[in-house]
């Protein structure tokens, strides 16, 4: 029994030798290959690769256009510098691939010379004395710019962190992408991504599915989202956004002007905007708009407007309105506060469930509750028409005009 013990202590100990050497062993030049992004280490997913560095320097480039595979590529201005600095970095398991350059009318097109079924990572490195145009693919690494004119992007399973630009077009797949700080415009197609969208002077646009999430901060232009399965968190869109969505658990939109939202099965809150203009059925909504305009079925509305247009059926309503209505609702279930209300409200409603508040400038409180076509109101004037109820209420010469148009319904006036 001693005598396994002693063994299983040596081969131990000759194990963690062995260990031990193999880690010293590796070339310090992997050490580089190792990227950090977002608190996440990469390595190479190719095990036991050799690397090799080519370094050179340009002048006079506009443009760059290369390739990266399973690797880096790192950009960023350095005004210190006269020069374009390039470091290529392979690593590679068999025969070693190369790097082509090409420089034709202020373009450089850095092209890898690899052999076939190449096992190994292409990474770039690049600083320049000022911002230039870049198109870039890459394959299952990073991509990390600080510093650039025009930017295009053909990636997959690649994240990127991209900041100080002036434009970028990006086309990805099941990278995470992280922008801040561009002068103009950007579009991004991609899916399976998490997104983080920041101080975007110029438009954003972008088309995903099935993404983690988007968050988008600061848009001075248009913002023009297609999006399915996405959560979507919005802060302060100075120009129109339009949405086109499905099935969001959470479509969050604050601080912005001009919305329009086309969606279906989703929960929507919207705060301290201009107006909405909602098309579809089965969303939750809850707003504080200037104007909010739904048309659907089936949707349920909670929040407060200054005015408010609705055509729909199976709607369920809560709102509180300031100043004018037009809503059209067939068996749905409709609640509204009117405070003050300056122009004129009018329903045309079809077995509906409905209560209305209305209260005057003298802060009375005249209440309207319609249920299956019975009506009890103590409104001080009360006027019909066919089927159009008319109240007026108000005192001193004051008055508001409140409408109801009611089909297929026997109204009973009460007299409270």
């Amino acid at each position: 029994m001693k005598n396994n013990k002693i063994g299983l202590s040596v081969f131990l100990i000759i194990l963690s030798i062995f260990y031990y050497e193999g880690r010293r062993k590796i070339p310090e030049i992997k050490k580089n290959i190792i990227i950090d992004f977002n608190d996440s280490r990469r390595v190479s997913p190719i095990k036991n690769l050799k690397y090799s560095r080519i370094l050179f320097k340009e002048s006079g480039i506009k443009k760059i256009k290369l390739k990266a595979y399973r690797g880096r590529i790192l950009i960023k201005t350095n005004p210190k510098i006269d020069k374009i600095k390039i470091k290529a970095t392979i690593g590679y398991s068999g025969e070693k691939a190369n790097i082509k350059r090409t420089i034709k009318n202020g373009e450089l097109f850095l092209k890898n010379i690899t052999p076939e079924n190449f096992r190994g990572e292409i990474s770039y490195e690049i600083e320049t004395p000022s911002k230039i145009d870049y198109e870039l693919v890459n394959r299952d690494g990073t991509i990390e710019i600080d510093g650039a004119l025009k930017i295009k992007v053909d990636d997959k399973y690649s994240d990127m962190n991209i900041k100080n630009i002036d434009s970028a077009f990006i086309k990805s797949g099941y990278g995470d992408i992280y922008i801040n700080g561009v002068k103009d415009s950007v579009n991004i197609v991609t899916k399976y991504s998490k997104m983080q969208l920041s101080d975007i002077k110029g438009s954003l646009s972008v088309k995903t599915k099935y993404g983690k999430s988007i968050s988008v901060k600061n848009v001075g232009g248009d913002l023009k989202l297609d999006t399915k399965f996405t959560p979507v968190i919005i802060n302060h869109v100075s120009g129109t956004l339009k949405l086109k969505n499905k099935y969001c658990e959470n479509l969050e939109i604050n601080n912005s002007k001009d919305i329009e939202i086309e969606t279906s099965y989703s929960n929507i809150s919207v705060n301290n905007s201009n107006s909405l203009l909602l098309i579809g059925k089965e969303n939750r909504i809850f707003g504080k708009l200037k104007k909010l305009q739904v048309k659907g079925k089936g949707n349920k509305i909670k929040g407060s407007s200054d005015e408010l247009s609705l055509k729909g059926k199976y709607d369920n309503l809560n709102m509180s309105i300031k100043n004018k209505g037009d809503i059209i609702e067939e068996q749905g279930n409709i609640k509204i506060d009117i405070e003050k209300i300056t122009g004129t409200i009018s329903f045309n409603l079809i077995s509906t469930t409905t209560f209305i508040k209305i209260k005057d400038i003298n802060n009375t409180f005249f209440n309207i509750n319609l249920n299956w076509g019975v009506l009890n109101s103590d409104f001080l004037q009360i006027s019909t028409d066919k089927n159009i109820i008319k109240g007026i209420y108000g005192n001193n010469g004051e008055k508001n005009i409140f409408l109801l148009n009611s089909k297929y319904s026997t109204i009973t006036i009460v007299r409270e």
